[in-house]
């Protein structure tokens, strides 16, 4: 389920770690020990300016949960939703926004629910119908800039079924260019290329 303390930006992470947990396989990444909020921000700034040189970062601390809870209360946070979708085939709905594979998913209007958000844009963003919940698998957590702010996007995961029989359809206006069913082998490879925010939800939720 879902890692409340890990997020990402693009295919780089930032966990929160309490400092009992902290081991030899983070000595790659930058690390924090006890920050406050300014210094995380800046760190932000700081690794993710120039991608080509980004890397992970830990934030160390006796209550990492507090030091989150304080990062989550001073960061402008946009919750959307989204679908893995599967029909009678067994064949999973990939969509292709901007030249990667991804899963069909948007932002959650304002009085509406997590679960009736992911059905509405997987309706609206492949025309795929007929559509009922399974289960929620999963919320994943990335960062990213936007007019000078950090922005972090919290996405709620369904596993959403359907016997829709027709043919999907991208939403071109959304840059989706490309809607198709898959085999899950297939789904899996080609997710392996999306956004590192997926790939593990999705090798743990497609059979």
């Amino acid at each position: 389920m879902m890692q409340k303390y890990k997020l990402f930006y693009k295919s780089n992470t930032i966990e929160f770690i309490n400092l009992k947990n902290f081991n030899k396989k983070f000595n790659s990444a930058h690390v924090l020990l006890e920050p406050d909020i300014n210094q995380i921000f800046a760190t932000f700034d700081s690794c993710f300016d120039n991608d080509l040189k980004a890397t992970d970062i830990i934030i160390l601390s006796d209550n990492h949960k507090r030091i989150f809870e304080d990062f989550y209360e001073k960061i402008n946070v946009i919750e959307a939703a989204g679908g893995v979708v599967k029909n009678n085939e067994n064949k999973y709905l990939l969509i292709k926004r901007n030249n990667i594979w991804d899963l069909p998913k948007g932002k959650i209007n304002k009085q509406e629910s997590a679960e009736s958000a992911a059905i509405r844009e997987v309706a609206e963003e492949t025309g795929v119908l007929n559509l009922k919940t399974e289960k929620k698998i999963d919320t994943t957590y990335h960062i990213y800039k936007l007019n000078e702010r950090w922005i972090l996007k919290k996405t709620h995961w369904f596993l959403l079924l359907t016997n829709h029989k027709g043919n999907p359809i991208p939403q071109i206006e959304e840059d989706i260019t490309e809607v198709c069913w898959c085999e899950s082998n297939l789904a899996k490879e080609l997710m392996k290329e999306s956004y590192a925010s997926l790939k593990d939800m999705v090798e743990r939720t497609i059979l």
